[in-house]
């Protein structure tokens, strides 16, 4: 079915009443009438479908004499770095890193303040355990990727934790 007046805007109105797939379609039509139509060309960019990074970090109770330990669980799909660092050299290093925060709450011994930690996830998908201080405590996690002489780009943020 062909909209007689395809246009940007009407794309808009299809995405605000829920239906992103009726956008999708307007906006090849213009673009099939205008392939430089510069508004249709940046919602499509905007409707794409980018591939998500899962990422988790629990709480594992350990012996009675050590407070446990933060397991971390990570997948990135491939296609994900390629948007991050699409020139980079196949044959370079992985460069995953998990980063955490933690304090430790209510204990008068110890001064306030956050602690931070990193560790490099070795494969895009896996898992790792870090030892974790006595509680209560709190963290946070995010998984970033790293490039020679860049900036870090954030991939995924874990739930807060606290023990």
């Amino acid at each position: 079915m062909s909209e007689p007046l395809a246009s940007p805007t009407l794309a808009l109105l299809y995405l605000a009443q829920g239906h992103p797939e009726r956008a999708r379609a307007t906006l090849d039509e213009v673009l099939a009438g205008d392939p430089t139509n510069g508004h249709a060309l940046a919602l499509v960019e905007r409707l794409r479908v980018r591939p998500q990074a899962r990422f988790s970090a629990r709480f594992v109770a350990g012996a009675v004499a050590s407070a446990g330990e933060i397991e971390l669980r990570w997948e990135v799909p491939e296609a994900l770095l390629d948007e991050l660092s699409p020139l980079d050299d196949e044959a370079s290093p992985l460069r995953l890193h998990a980063i955490l925060g933690t304090t430790r709450l209510h204990d008068p011994r110890v001064s306030a303040g956050l602690r931070y930690s990193s560790v490099r996830c070795e494969a895009l998908a896996g898992s790792r355990r870090i030892s974790a201080p006595l509680g209560p405590a709190s963290a946070a996690v995010a998984l970033v990727h790293s490039v020679p002489r860049g900036p870090l780009s954030l991939i995924a943020v874990a739930e807060a934790l606290s023990w």
